[in-house]
């Protein structure tokens, strides 16, 4: 290989190594940094955890966006109907 191919090479390699705070990926999909931690805390996103730090790998998040972002987690998420509990309504709620 080249040494100018090298370089490129190493330069994607790291880039695909960068890791995202949740900012950064809230930031990139347009959604609140909740959903993102939300995203990791029900499994559906893998996490790098540094100390008190949560950070996500690109590698990762880009093969997670090529798939559609439907990974799913080991357990599935419950519907209301399956729950039984019922949407509450402006009276049931809290204000």
């Amino acid at each position: 290989m080249a040494p100018a191919a090298a370089t490129v090479a190493e330069g994607q390699n790291a880039a695909r190594a960068r890791l995202l705070t949740a900012a950064d990926l809230a930031e990139r999909w347009q959604v609140t940094e909740h959903h993102v931690y939300r995203l990791a805390r029900e499994g559906r996103l893998p996490v790098v955890e540094l100390g008190r730090y949560k950070r996500f790998r690109l590698a990762v998040i880009e093969a997670f966006e090529a798939e559609g972002g439907t990974q799913q987690s080991e357990k599935p998420l419950r519907s209301a109907a399956q729950s039984g509990s019922q949407p509450k309504g402006r009276e049931g709620g809290r204000r």
